[in-house]
């Protein structure tokens, strides 16, 4: 919300609204005072004309003439002074004391020869100008209903001065609200702004109202701070909530009542929480008793707890737990944060590796106790028997080749799981084919095992990859088929075109593969028979190096196995490695 207060036109509004009323109320004032001034001065008009018009005269009946133009219910009075002490009056005796006052101020100011003044209900003249008759002295008295419409025009004059005043003094009420008003206004909506933490700007421009400028001020900058501030925190929220939702570490936050206040998606596989835990106890929640033990000694004592569990919710987990107890505040009751690192899969690594490590020792231990100890009968004296020592060194060589191909095959593993990439040529799956055929074809002939090819060219069989890579894969499947079929079988390879590759397929009518062990077998060194492998010359990695060749591809390998009539290994690969 951005306000600018329009200061410049209203403050000449404001102006213009003064000076009118300041001019109306001189005016009503120059009224007020006014009136008696005018009727004043219209007495003295009149009693100037009839001093002209006496002396124009100058007869004994002037005066009287002029007494009798008076207009009705005035009253005059007319004084004969003499040397005595009394004077001999004419007309209205009530105006004697209006004489006495006259006379009394005619000794301050002798300059005036004509004198007027105002009675409670009249006006009265009075003239003592030497033009007069024989020293007589003149008053008249007018009552006040005389100049009853020349009041009455004063009075609408008033009223009329005086309601335009109210209006000027309206307006300019309006205006200075509006000058002030407005800026309140506006910082009013401000401040109720900050209940709905809306994060509009607010913006102040001084009106010259000092105080005010600087509530303004303040207001805005308050405003703003607390903006920015809600702005920051909802920032910081919604980065806490990517975080939350994106680790990979389970998160539950307890409250100092035990109550579940909040979790993460991460919490939530792991325990299996619903949207139905938030406000629920953890031990209505929680289903491993190991757990709510930890929480509850971490409760009791205030310390941290590191553990590691194993959990069955449903399958079986090994999790890292770390409690931690912490306080808002120093007054405030502890909260517990519980944090849940599944290691399942890091025990399965570290059993694998150390698998892995005890089935390296004995195959690597099986040919080197052999050759050792063929090696030391020898030594002790069996070079001299022709024919045995024949035979030893031939165990001796086989031996040595088989630890050979053990270690190659672990070197090769090891390449192939640190290089990912896939050197780029185009090739036919037919040659691939043709060339394991020769390489694999004295095994065969050795075992009187036939190899049937089946290529489908009704589509082309065309890959863009390693064309050397494809031969491995098909290298390992195809001697293992006929390390593991019997005499006088078949092995059959099978490649035809699908929607977005090709499909290889080798088959045997051989032993065949359990299926409680199918999903191991293409784990390093598993054996399903530990005896018949050995004896085969395989070393038990052939099917790891396919599995990791075919996900290097991006294909996928599946086997279909029935123990004592074959199995079918199937490798898809895509036209695009």
């Amino acid at each position: 919300m951005i306000f600018r207060q329009r200061e410049n036109q209203q403050r000449h509004y404001v102006r213009i609204i003064f000076l009118y009323s300041l001019a109306i109320l001189f005016l009503i004032i120059a009224l007020i005072f006014s009136r008696n001034y005018l009727i004043t001065n219209y007495l003295s008009g009149l009693m100037k004309q009839t001093e002209t018009h006496i002396a124009a005269n100058q007869s004994p009946t002037a005066l009287q003439e002029e007494v009798n133009r008076l207009p009705e219910n005035s009253k005059s009075l007319v004084i004969q002074e003499n040397n005595q002490s009394s004077n001999q009056t004419y007309g209205d005796r009530s105006l004697l004391n209006i004489y006495n006052y006259s006379l009394n101020r005619q000794k301050l100011n002798e300059k005036n020869s004509i004198q007027t003044g105002e009675t409670f209900d009249g006006y009265w003249v009075y003239s003592q100008s030497a033009v007069l008759q024989d020293n007589n002295r003149l008053i008249y008295w007018f009552p006040k209903d005389s100049f009853k419409s020349f009041v009455i025009i004063f009075r609408w004059l008033f009223v009329f001065f005086l309601v335009i005043l109210s209006c000027l003094v309206y307006g300019a009420y309006r205006s200075i609200m509006a000058m002030v008003g407005r800026p309140l206004d506006a910082m009013n909506q401000a401040l109720l702004s900050l209940d709905d933490l809306s994060g509009n700007e607010f913006e102040y421009i001084g009106n010259h109202f000092k105080e005010l400028d600087t509530l303004g001020e303040t207001v805005a900058n308050i405003e703003n701070r607390i903006s920015r501030r809600y702005t920051d925190l909802v920032n910081s929220q919604q980065r806490l909530t990517i975080l939350l939702d994106h680790l990979n570490l389970g998160v539950i936050l307890i409250d100092s009542d035990g109550e579940i206040e909040l979790f993460n998606p991460e919490a939530t596989e792991i325990l299996g929480l619903t949207t139905d835990s938030y406000g629920r106890t953890y031990a209505e929640v929680v289903r491993s008793t190991q757990l709510v033990d930890m929480i509850e000694t971490v409760i009791d004592s205030q310390t941290g707890l590191t553990e590691e569990i194993e959990l069955y919710l449903p399958t079986s987990r090994y999790i890292d737990v770390n409690i931690i107890p912490y306080k808002e505040t120093e007054e405030a009751k502890g909260a517990i944060l519980v944090l849940l690192y599944d290691i399942s899969r890091i025990q399965q690594l570290e059993k694998i590796r150390s698998e892995f490590v005890t089935n390296a020792s004995h195959e690597l231990r099986t040919p080197v106790t052999a050759i050792k100890g063929f090696a030391e009968t020898l030594n002790d004296g069996a070079l001299e028997d022709e024919k045995i020592a024949k035979e030893f060194i031939q165990i001796i060589l086989k031996e040595s080749n088989r630890l050979e191909n053990i270690i190659n095959d672990i070197l090769e593993l090891s390449r192939i799981k640190k290089n990912n990439e896939v050197a780029q040529s185009v090739f036919n799956i037919d040659d691939a084919v043709n060339n394991i055929l020769v390489s694999l074809d004295n095994k065969a002939v050795s075992k009187n095992i036939k190899l049937i090819p089946y290529i489908d060219n009704t589509s082309p069989l065309i890959l863009e990859g390693d064309q050397h890579r494809v031969e491995q894969i098909l290298t390992n499947l195809v001697d293992n088929a006929i390390n593991y079929s019997g005499e006088g079988s078949n092995v059959i390879i099978r490649a035809y075109g699908v929607a977005s590759g090709v499909m290889l397929e080798v088959a045997d009518n051989g032993v065949g593969i359990p299926e409680e062990e199918q999903k191991r077998i293409f784990e390093r060194f598993y054996r399903v028979d530990k005896g018949r492998s050995r004896n085969s010359g395989g070393t038990g990695l052939g099917l790891s190096i396919v599995r990791n060749l075919v996900r290097i591809f991006g294909g996928e390998i599946n086997v279909k196995s029935k123990l004592g009539e074959g199995s079918t290994f199937s490798v898809f690969l895509p036209y695009f490695s």
